[in-house]
């Protein structure tokens, strides 16, 4: 993995994904004559046309869920972060003091004080 990725290169032929053929424990990796079993397997992960959308939105719920759970492991406290916006006049995010530790809501809660009226100058 120090390989670096090189443009134009397609992911299989890519150094950083070759075999590691000389790894002291290159042996263990060899299995009944066919080398490699803990190579990189490049897959194709996008849906197919036999795909069950309901499976897909869980697949995409899970996906959601450990990006949340990520990016709540960067929020601090009493630090500053940004996150993204329809808003016209924030320039597409908009600039937050982090108050508390992270928490998920358990239920939908729409918050009318923190949508800006037509026309309010969010930099104030």
């Amino acid at each position: 993995m120090d390989e670096p990725w090189k443009p134009g290169v397609a992911a299989e032929e890519q150094p950083r994904y070759a075999s590691s053929t000389g790894c002291l424990r290159w042996k263990i990796f060899v299995l009944e004559g066919q080398p490699g079993i803990n190579d990189w397997k490049i897959i194709d992960i996008g849906p197919k046309k036999v795909s069950d959308p309901k499976e897909e939105e869980e697949a995409h719920a899970q996906l959601l869920e450990g990006v949340m759970e990520m990016m709540a492991e960067t929020v601090k406290a009493n630090q500053y972060g940004a996150f993204s916006t329809e808003d016209e006049d924030a320039d597409g995010y908009y600039i937050v003091k982090w108050t508390s530790d992270p928490y998920t809501l358990q239920e939908d809660v729409e918050l009318p004080e923190y949508t800006p009226e037509a026309g309010a100058d969010l930099r104030d």
